[in-house]
């Protein structure tokens, strides 16, 4: 009876073991499918990122967060391995989605500058040459890489959050030159 018992308690084990691994298989093709090309994106400057696995680079978490930005009316405009690039339509705002660690948006330094609701918020200078449509910093009289306010958040709600802060920024911003 016992013997019968550790059969079935085996079977089930090994059951289960090629359960996970059919699973994990299926996560890594999604994975590897996901990452061979990102593509058919707004806008006729967008870059595509091919194949991830053979050019060894890492690219910015857009399929985690694009749908947050689009929810807050900001477009996708270009994608490199660095950053991904949004702009606002109606305000003509851009904000960066950086390939960090931490996930990571970089906005304007003069929206940055105005904005005594984004100041109160832990923030940081960073420079980067993916924050193509921000001024570019000067250093000893030459104009070095451009520059701006970054933020990490760690949840899509953080993300809603500044999104939010920062439309509403931009529609006080409006409103005043109105």
């Amino acid at each position: 009876m016992i013997k019968q018992q550790m059969d079935e308690y085996i079977q089930e084990t090994e059951n289960k073991f090629a359960e996970i691994e059919a699973q994990l298989e299926q996560l890594k093709h999604e994975k590897l499918q996901a990452q061979t090309e990102v593509k058919e994106i707004d806008g006729p400057r967008v870059r595509t990122v091919r194949d991830r696995e053979k050019t060894n680079i890492r690219a910015v978490p857009l399929e985690k967060y694009k749908s947050t930005f689009e929810a807050t009316n900001f477009k996708l405009t270009n994608v490199s391995k660095k950053a991904a690039e949004f702009e606002h339509p109606e305000y003509g705002a851009y904000i960066y989605l950086l390939d960090n660690v931490t996930p990571t948006i970089a906005i304007h330094p003069s929206l940055f500058e105005r904005a005594n609701t984004l100041v109160e918020i832990p923030n940081k200078l960073v420079k980067s040459t993916a924050l193509r449509r921000f001024p570019k910093k000067e250093e000893d009289g030459k104009l070095k890489s451009n520059f701006g306010y970054t933020y990490t958040f760690q949840t899509k709600s953080e993300l809603e959050s500044l999104l939010a802060r920062i439309v509403q920024v931009l529609e006080d911003r409006h409103r005043v030159r109105i």
